[in-house]
């Protein structure tokens, strides 16, 4: 179900917190919604959830595409949670151009935290794929692709740059 899998994408955080991160990063608001151009993202903003005990940064997960293979899944939220290491452990932005063009910066955080990074002509280092570490650690784990997501090419379908077909060449990458 639905709540299932919310449930599921915080305990995937947390697994890739203790992992990666070693516990540094305060987990944010995890939402499922559409994101035609990306996989997922996370804000900018550390208070865009708040509530009587404190305020959250949002990582939203793109709802068309939580059925892809855990490992791409996994990449996806390692590839925010780099995001949110740069924010809020350095200090420092790993993004430009609003927020589109991921800097050397982000290169250096995804690929110290289980990513391999490759460029792309307009958006900088932001396809991102599991490296052999988050393979091997994946294989430790007892995480299992999701099996439910939205289905996007019902209704009103807004088009963007990304692709969500889960195939070989579909490596996980945000933009």
């Amino acid at each position: 179900t639905y709540n299932r899998a919310a449930g599921y994408l915080n305990r995937i955080y947390d697994m890739l917190n203790e992992e990666f991160f070693e516990n540094a990063l305060s987990r944010p608001t995890i939402t499922i919604q559409s994101t035609p151009r990306a996989y997922g993202h996370i804000s900018v903003s550390s208070e865009m959830w708040v509530s009587k005990n404190g305020s959250t940064r949002e990582l939203n997960l793109g709802a068309g595409s939580l059925h892809r293979p855990i490992e791409l899944l996994a990449s996806t939220v390692l590839h925010e949670m780099c995001h949110q290491y740069s924010m809020d452990i350095l200090g420092r932005s790993d993004c430009s151009r609003s927020g589109f063009y991921h800097n050397r910066l982000f290169k250096q955080v995804a690929e110290e935290h289980g990513l391999i990074v490759k460029k792309h002509p307009t958006y900088g280092y932001c396809i991102t794929e599991p490296s052999d570490r988050l393979l091997e650690w994946l294989l430790t784990t007892d995480l299992v692709d999701i099996q439910i997501h939205r289905n996007e090419g019902y209704g009103i379908r807004v088009t963007g740059t990304g692709t969500h077909d889960g195939s070989a060449t579909d490596l996980g990458g945000t933009v």
